[in-house]
C-alpha cells in the first residue's frame, strides 16, 4: 500500500546567492523585492514532471507510475484484481473483457454482445461477474469454462456491483429506473429496493450493510438487506453521486456533475437554477453529520482508501489522481495522465493502484514508492523592469538520502527563447554564491527533487526569490499652483487667504518612498531659495506674506534617497508655471467731477500692479458702507473706473471714503473732502 512518510525532524535549508554582474555596474535600487512561493496558487502555471503540489503549498516527489497496457478499446469502465493478482478490465465500445498478467501482457477473455462492460466483480471462488449495457445483462466467467449469461436484469444498464461473501449474494445497481437487485448464485433476480431515481451509480458492501449512490437527486442510501429497509444518509446539492467508499463507519460520497451542464437540484434551488461551481467529496459520519472534505471542478469518478486517513480520488477532465488526507484536509495531485479521464481505480493487494483511463483505453499502475527524481519549472516571473536577481532561499524537509536544488535563468522576453541565459549551476548548499547571472526583466526557477530511498521524498515548504530593480529616477507628473485672481472676494477676506497651497503628483518606477525638496524664485533673481526639505507629502502650504510682491516660480525636487544609498539615489525636478505673490494694496484716487443740482458726481480710479480689482465699497460722512460697482459692471481687470452720484446734499462739509480690495484681499482706500 502507499505507505505514510516517516516523521522526520525538518532540516531547514536556506540557500543565499548574490549575482556577480559585470564590471560596469548599474545603480540598483536599495529595496529588495521578493517572489514568495508557498501556496498552491503560486504553482498553478508551473511545469511539473513527477512532482506534486500539496494543498498546504508544499512540493514533493510524485509516486512511481508504470503504463502497463494499452488496450484495443475506447474506454475502460471498471478494473478488478482476481485471486491470482491479475487485473481484469471491462471496456467499451465493443464490450471486451481483458485480463492483464503481472508482466503487462493483455489477453482478451470475452467479447460480449453488449458494447459496454460497465461493472466487474471478482468473487472469492475465482468467478468474474460483469454488468453490461444497454441490455442490462449479468455475465459470469468461471475460473475454468466458458462465459455465460448469469441473469437478465430487465433494466438497460448494470452500473455497479457488490458482493456479500457471508451469504454468497450478488447485488446490482441499475438504470434507467434506479433499481437495486439481489441475484442468487443460480441467477435468480429479486428486487431489493426501488430508489425512484434514474440510476444507481455505485454500490458498496461494507460492515454488513449495503450502500448505494444515485443520479437524479444525488442520494446516498444505506440498506438493510434482510428487511429491505433503506435509509437516506445524505441528499447532495449535486444531482449525481458516482463514487462511494467506506472507511470504518465514515461513508465518503463523491459527486460527478459536468459543470458546463449542471441540472437544477431540488436540494439547493427552488427556482430551477443551480449554483454548483465545483464537485465535492462528502464525509458522512456515523452520527449523520456531513462534512465537505475536498472540492474540485473535475468530476470525481472513483474513490479508494489507502488507510484510515488517506483516500485516492480519480477525476475526469485532466486525468488527475489526488491523494487526500481527509482529516487534515490536505490534498495533492499524485499524477496527471495523458488521457483526460481516470475512469476506474483498483487498490491491489501489494499496495499498488491500478488505474484505467480512456480515449484510448490504457491501464497504468501507481506504485507506493516515490519517483527517483522530479522537477518543477516555475512560470515566467515578471519583475516589471530590468532587475538583478540577488537572493534565493527556501525551507525544506530533507530526510536522509534525499536532496533538493534550484537553478535560475533570466531574459527579457515573456516567453523563454534563445536570447535567455542558460540555466545556472544547481544551487544545493546554504550561502552558495551564484555563477554570473546577467540581469533581466524576467526570471524562471527550476526546482529539482531527488531521492535515493524510494520510501522518502524531499519536501519544499516555501521558496523566496529576491531581486533589485535598476534604480530609475522618479517622475513628477503634475505641479499645481494657485490662481489667486480666480478666487472670490469672500475667499480673499478669510483668514489665511494669503497662504498659497501647492500640490503635485509624483511616482517612482521602483516603488520607492519619495521625499520632496521645494524651492522658490522671483522673476529677476538669479538663484533659487530653499523653502522646505524632506517633505513626505506631495503638498505644501506657504504663507506668501513673508516675501516681496511679484511673479514667482516654484521648483519641486523628488528624490528616492530615503531607500537608496547616496551614490545610487535618483531624483527629478519640475518647475511650476508662474504665479503671483501680491502683498500690496490697490491705489485709489477720487475727484469731484461735477455737480448736478444738489447731487455730486465723483469719479474713482483704482489700480493694482499684480492682481485684479475684486470688490469696492463707499461711505458718506461716516455712514454705512455701500457696495460700489465699476462703470462696466464687471470686476475683471487690474484697473477699474467707478462713478459715484451722491446727493441730494445739504450745505456744509462732506467726506466720501472709498475702499477697494484686490483678489488677494489687499485693501486700498482714499477719501475726498468737499463743500456744498
Amino acid at each position: 500500500m502507499l505507505g505514510r512518510e516517516k516523521t522526520c525532524w525538518p532540516k531547514l535549508t536556506w540557500a543565499v546567492m548574490f549575482g556577480l554582474i559585470g564590471t560596469v555596474m548599474p545603480a540598483w535600487a536599495g529595496k529588495v523585492r521578493f517572489f514568495q512561493h508557498q501556496q498552491p496558487a503560486h504553482y498553478e502555471k508551473a511545469e511539473r514532471r513527477t512532482t506534486v503540489v500539496v494543498s498546504d503549498g508544499s512540493i514533493r516527489l510524485g509516486r512511481q507510475i508504470e503504463h502497463v497496457a494499452k488496450l484495443d478499446a475506447a474506454n475502460i469502465w471498471c478494473i478488478v484484481e482476481d485471486g491470482q493478482g491479475r487485473l481484469v478490465v471491462g471496456t467499451g465500445n465493443e464490450g471486451k473483457i481483458w485480463r492483464i498478467d503481472p508482466e503487462g501482457r493483455a489477453q482478451l477473455v470475452h467479447k460480449a454482445e453488449d458494447p459496454q462492460i460497465f461493472s466487474l466483480l471478482a468473487t472469492p471462488d475465482g468467478r468474474l461477474i460483469a454488468g453490461t449495457g444497454p441490455s442490462g445483462l449479468l455475465l459470469e466467467i468461471p475460473p475454468a469454462g466458458s462465459p455465460r449469461t448469469l441473469a437478465k436484469t430487465g433494466e438497460s444498464y448494470v452500473w455497479s456491483l457488490a458482493y456479500d461473501p457471508t451469504t454468497d449474494t450478488l447485488y446490482a445497481g441499475t438504470g434507467p429506473h434506479g433499481k437495486i437487485l439481489r441475484i442468487s448464485r443460480t441467477g435468480q433476480v429479486e428486487l431489493l429496493y426501488a430508489t425512484k431515481q434514474e440510476h444507481v451509480q455505485a454500490l458498496l458492501w461494507s460492515n454488513g450493510q449495503l450502500y448505494a449512490a444515485t443520479a437524479r437527486r444525488g442520494l446516498v442510501y444505506r440498506l438493510d438487506t434482510r428487511t429491505k429497509h433503506a435509509t437516506v444518509l445524505f441528499e447532495s446539492p449535486h444531482n449525481d453521486v458516482r463514487a462511494l467508499c467506506v472507511v470504518d463507519e465514515v461513508v465518503f460520497a463523491g459527486t460527478a456533475v459536468p459543470l458546463n451542464k449542471i441540472a437544477p437540484s431540488p436540494a439547493t434551488s427552488t427556482s430551477g437554477v443551480s449554483s454548483i461551481k465545483e464537485n465535492v467529496l462528502y464525509a458522512i459520519q456515523a452520527n449523520g453529520t456531513v462534512q465537505e472534505v475536498f472540492r474540485d471542478r473535475a468530476m470525481i469518478l472513483a474513490i479508494t482508501s489507502l488507510d484510515r486517513d488517506r483516500l485516492l480520488l480519480a477525476t475526469a477532465s485532466q486525468g488527475q489522481l489526488f491523494e487526500l488526507d481527509w482529516r487534515q484536509r490536505l490534498s495533492s495531485e499524485l499524477v496527471r495522465l495523458e488521457n483526460p479521464q481516470v475512469t476506474a481505480v483498483c487498490r491491489r493487494r501489494d499496495g499498488s493502484i491500478a488505474l484505467g483511463s480512456g480515449e484510448p483505453a490504457r491501464v497504468s499502475v501507481l506504485r507506493p514508492q516515490y519517483a527517483a527524481q522530479g522537477t518543477l519549472v516555475s512560470e515566467v516571473l515578471d519583475a516589471k523592469q530590468v532587475s538583478r536577481f540577488c537572493r534565493v532561499s527556501w525551507a525544506a524537509t530533507l530526510p536522509k538520502g534525499t536532496r533538493l536544488s534550484v537553478a535560475l535563468r533570466t531574459g527579457n522576453t515573456t516567453v523563454p527563447d534563445s536570447t535567455w541565459t542558460p540555466w545556472s549551476a544547481e544551487i544545493t548548499e546554504p550561502d552558495q554564491l551564484l555563477p554570473s547571472l546577467p540581469s533581466g526583466r524576467f526570471v524562471q526557477y527550476r526546482l529539482t527533487l531527488a531521492t535515493e530511498t524510494p520510501q522518502h521524498s524531499p519536501v519544499l515548504q516555501r521558496l523566496s526569490l529576491g531581486y533589485q530593480h535598476v534604480n530609475l529616477a522618479p517622475e513628477i507628473t503634475s505641479l499645481e499652483v494657485p490662481d489667486i485672481e480666480s478666487q472670490s472676494a469672500d475667499t480673499a477676506k478669510t483668514e489665511g487667504a494669503r497662504k498659497l497651497r501647492f500640490k503635485w503628483s509624483a511616482s517612482d518606477p521602483n516603488e520607492d518612498t519619495l521625499v520632496f525638496d521645494v524651492y522658490f524664485r522671483k522673476e529677476g533673481w538669479q538663484h533659487w531659495v530653499e523653502l522646505a526639505r524632506d517633505l513626505e507629502k506631495s503638498e505644501l502650504e506657504w504663507d506668501a506674506s513673508t516675501v516681496p510682491s511679484g511673479t514667482y516660480r516654484l521648483k519641486v525636487i523628488a528624490s528616492d534617497r530615503k531607500e537608496n544609498a547616496e551614490s545610487e539615489s535618483r531624483q527629478t525636478e519640475r518647475v511650476s508655471p508662474p504665479f503671483i505673490v501680491d502683498n500690496q494694496p490697490p491705489q485709489v484716487t477720487l475727484r469731484l467731477d461735477k455737480w448736478e443740482g444738489e447731487t455730486a458726481v465723483v469719479e474713482v480710479q483704482a489700480t493694482d500692479n499684480l492682481t485684479r480689482i475684486s470688490q469696492a465699497s463707499w461711505s458718506l460722512d461716516g455712514g454705512k458702507w455701500q457696495n460700489l460697482f465699476p462703470t462696466d459692471g464687471i470686476f475683471d481687470s487690474r484697473a477699474k473706473t467707478f462713478r459715484l452720484r451722491v446727493g441730494p446734499l445739504k450745505p456744509g462739509t462732506h467726506v466720501i471714503v472709498v475702499r477697494v480690495s484686490d483678489a488677494v484681499g489687499n485693501v486700498g482706500a482714499a477719501d475726498l473732502v468737499f463743500e456744498k
